[in-house]
């Protein structure tokens, strides 16, 4: 058998601040380059099994000798990391 154990957890959006929210990226379904809006610390893609496949530091990604398919990119700024799924077509 299994316990199963139920957790609630509240937060309000001052929580969240401008400085910290997510990054916006575009385009996204994209040919192969990404821009990214913010700053950041890092950025890292992945493939659908998890390896890396690119790390960097630019807000402009050339990914146009990736494969076509479904991504993410993992993206550092201020010690918080956020990950979104890419689409290259």
């Amino acid at each position: 058998c299994m316990s199963v154990t139920s957790h609630n957890f509240y937060f309000s959006l001052s929580d969240i601040n401008e400085e910290n929210s997510f990054q916006t990226i575009y385009p996204n379904p994209s040919i192969g380059i990404i821009n990214l809006q913010r700053e950041i610390d890092e950025v890292m893609i992945l493939n659908t099994m998890g390896e890396v496949c690119y790390i960097g530091k630019e807000k402009v990604l050339d990914l146009t000798s990736f494969h076509k398919g479904i991504y993410f990119i993992q993206i550092t700024r201020h010690n918080y990391t956020t990950t979104e799924k890419i689409i290259l077509h």
